[in-house]
């Protein structure tokens, strides 16, 4: 449901070295809201599920070098600033306090 992030709900930038790379399904299944910035494979998620969940979806045993995604970063994500799509913007604002 779009709006403010829910009790519990998160906001995790994810980004991946490998430019081919898409968000596991397991995330999509986990996450309230998602957007991609640009094509690149760098995402915002809005999830209930905590980084170490998140983690083991993308990364499953840490096994980041037999991944598909190839080695990435996951980020929680209190604020915001730098230079984006509008819409990124909008996502970000209507989701974080």
């Amino acid at each position: 449901m779009p709006g403010k992030a829910g009790p519990g709900d998160m906001i995790y930038l994810i980004a991946y070295s490998n430019p081919e790379s898409s968000l596991p399904e397991a995330v999509v299944e986990s996450a309230a809201s998602t957007i991609q910035l640009d094509e690149r494979p760098i995402w915002f998620v809005e999830t209930e599920a905590g980084s170490s969940e998140l983690l083991n979806m993308i990364w499953p045993d840490g096994r980041e070098d037999e991944s598909s995604t190839g080695p990435g970063v996951l980020v929680p994500v209190e604020s915001y600033s730098g230079y984006a799509q509008a819409r990124v913007w909008d996502w970000l604002k209507a989701r974080l306090r």
